[in-house]
């Protein structure tokens, strides 16, 4: 930063004279202490911006990245509509097809389980009629089989035996009968024989029927009947688990499906959603203006243009992948604009809005125009410096947006300065604290001073010194 001293500096300067005194010694030079103007002038660096500056930028939500196919130059002018960027879409028209297609089969499937879920409206009712019904049934027969089906059996066992206990004795008596008829009567012994061999196999087979059904009867009623009655009572338990389970299995198949509808509609909505999201990024494969200016590739940042959405250069060209969300291109008003510059904190704390401001642009050094600061932040920005603004009365012709220049600036006034050459202070610590030496009558006298801003080979003096006042012009030996 350069630094001009504006003033024109006074001072009374002894120099070259030897002043002998009474005793012979020579006096040491002097310099007497005036006021005078001091000013500090700071050059900046400012950019041209435009007030009005329009971004446009790929808001697609599906297709992550676009190619150019052709891209309008930097500094078009442009209308609203006008064409600004053209990208290649032979990817997305394919991707839009295989989206409507995902859409058509999830829609399918949709209706399908919806009408799923409809019939199992209707045949719950019926389902749960049916369970209630069995395990009804089940209770029932269980019950039957407990008070009659089991007595029945154990007497059909029972009376099994004593029919075949009264055909062994009926068979005993009609033999028994036999033998005393044919002892009376006169039949022929040949015949008595036929006869009674008969009755005898006849109670034989009576016998025979009677231990079978003793072992039978006694099966049926130590083993089979126990047996039946025992599955009888584990169907009854069992018929009791599958009622409680298809209690809990009936509802949890309803609520199944209609879980299992509520994620197909899920489904079916993202790819809606996605179908729609692709055909509305269908809509960027031609950017155009927003509104009218010049077409500036790229944005700016505080007067600086940067990259775009291209990840190389900050121009665009055909073949450029293009990614999303970033700025492509700026459309610029190019009649209203302003300079923007940093300010350091010293600066900011000197200046004031409607300070005026000397600009000469970097390409005519030679031309000059006078400005103002309009704003100065109040806050630092992220490099500590703090945001200003700069407006001229009117641009030059040929001046746009990015363009740069210096400005000069009075950062610092003082009309009635205390000034003193750097070669006359001194400091004993390293420059922490200063002091000169005053001549007080015809002894130097050390005195501390305080002095912030120095330009060239004069320092300002704040604090110690005043008009009028003699300073030796080196220190005494």
């Amino acid at each position: 930063m350069n630094r001009i001293l504006a003033g024109v500096v006074v001072t009374s300067l002894i120099c070259g004279t030897f002043i002998l005194n009474a005793m012979g010694q020579t006096a040491p030079e002097t310099i007497t202490l005036k006021q005078t103007p001091f000013y500090l002038v700071d050059t900046l660096e400012a950019r041209v911006e435009s007030k009005s500056e329009t971004t446009v930028k790929v808001d697609a939500k599906k297709w992550a990245q676009f190619k150019v196919a052709e891209v309008v130059p930097q500094g078009t002018i442009v209308q609203p509509g006008d064409r600004l960027i053209t990208f290649e879409n032979n990817e997305l028209t394919s991707r839009l097809q295989e989206a409507k297609y995902e859409l058509d089969l999830a829609r399918m499937d949709l209706d399908a389980a919806e009408a799923e879920i409809e019939f199992m409206s209707k045949t719950y009712p019926i389902d749960e009629q049916l369970m209630k019904r069995a395990w009804e049934y089940a209770q029932e027969d269980a019950k039957y089989y407990i008070e009659t089906q089991r007595p029945m059996a154990e007497s059909q066992a029972k009376r099994q035996l004593e029919n075949s206990e009264y055909q062994v004795e009926n068979a005993q008596e009609e033999l028994d009968q036999l033998r005393k008829m044919y002892k009376a009567d006169h039949l022929t012994e040949e015949s008595e024989q036929i006869v009674l061999k008969r009755a005898e196999r006849a109670l034989e087979q009576s016998q025979f029927y009677l231990d079978m059904t003793k072992i039978n009867t006694a099966r049926q009623l130590e083993v089979d009947i126990p047996r039946v009655a025992k599955e009888r009572e584990n169907a009854l338990e069992r018929g009791q688990l599958e009622f409680e389970k298809k209690s809990i299995e009936l509802p949890r198949m309803v609520r199944k499906k209609q879980l299992e509808y509520a994620k197909l509609k899920f489904a079916f909505e993202k790819k809606e959603r996605d179908y729609a999201e692709l055909i509305a990024d269908a809509e960027f494969m031609q950017l155009t203006a927003p509104v009218a200016g010049t077409v500036y590739h790229g944005h700016a940042r505080r007067g600086a243009w940067k990259k775009g959405a291209t990840p190389v250069n900050r121009l665009i060209d055909s073949g450029d992948m293009i990614a999303v969300g970033l700025p492509v291109i700026t459309v610029v008003d190019t009649k209203n604009m302003q300079l923007r510059c940093d300010f350091d904190q010293r600066q900011r704390s000197n200046l004031k809005v409607g300070t005026k401001v000397m600009v000469a642009f970097d390409d005519r050094p030679e031309e000059r125009i006078e400005g103002a600061i309009v704003e100065i932040g109040q806050f630092p920005l992220d490099d500590g410096k703090f945001d200003g603004l700069i407006q001229l009365p009117s641009f030059p012709a040929g001046i746009v947006p990015g363009l740069t220049c210096k400005v000069k600036v009075v950062t610092y006034k003082n009309d009635q300065a205390i000034l003193v050459p750097k070669a006359s202070m001194f400091s004993d610590d390293g420059g922490l604290s200063q002091y000169v030496y005053i001549l007080d009558g015809e002894n130097p006298l050390k005195r501390p001073v305080v002095a912030l801003r120095e330009q060239g080979d004069q320092v300002e003096v704040t604090q110690g010194l005043a008009a009028g006042d003699k300073i030796l012009k080196k220190k005494p030996e």
